[in-house]
């Protein structure tokens, strides 16, 4: 029968509750990163420590579960961006005149590939010439697949167009709400 193990930090402890606490080497694994991460000197100026942060005498601090919330506002941004990319960036696009060209499929060659992903996307005339003697395709014919397939992973002007527009659209609501806060 499996038992649920349940564990709350609070501080430097660990409180548990269940049938047996975490082993031994990995407490102390988690208690020395933790303790690394939380470093006084990697997060702090010198002469502060994390005792100097807690709340006292009508001063609250930010803490670092304020940072939650970030979550959420950054997949709404998203969201946001999505919609506007889809839905008012690209008809705007359409009717200015810019199309989605389609580039051309370069043909599947399992060793090109290869070397393109794991060695250079701009072979030297030596490596065309080995991958010429390995795919016993002519040289001519593996250089034109090359610029093909560099010219494959470029993004089209519509795509370009439509992330321009949404940076745009970002930018000034920024300003925007700068304006209203100064």
């Amino acid at each position: 029968m499996l038992q649920k193990h349940h564990v709350r930090l609070v501080g430097d402890s660990a409180l548990t509750s269940g049938a047996s606490e975490l082993p031994g080497y990995r407490r102390e694994m988690f208690d020395t990163l933790y303790k690394w991460f939380w470093w006084d000197k990697l997060w702090l100026p010198a002469e502060l420590s994390w005792a100097d942060l807690e709340d006292k005498e009508g001063r609250v601090y930010a803490k670092a579960s304020h940072l939650y919330v970030t979550v959420p506002y950054a997949f709404g941004f998203l969201l946001v961006r999505y919609l506007f990319e889809r839905w008012i960036a690209a008809p705007l696009a359409i009717s200015a005149g810019i199309r989605h060209r389609v580039h051309l499929r370069v043909e599947h060659h399992p060793i090109l590939e290869l070397f393109y992903t794991t060695h250079s996307r701009n072979p030297l005339q030596a490596d065309i010439n080995g991958l010429s003697k390995k795919s016993s395709l002519p040289v001519r014919q593996i250089e034109r697949w090359f610029r093909r397939r560099r010219q494959q992973d470029h993004p089209g002007v519509l795509k370009k167009f439509r992330e321009a527009r949404s940076l745009l659209c970002f930018c000034d609501c920024v300003y925007a709400r700068l304006d209203v806060c100064l």
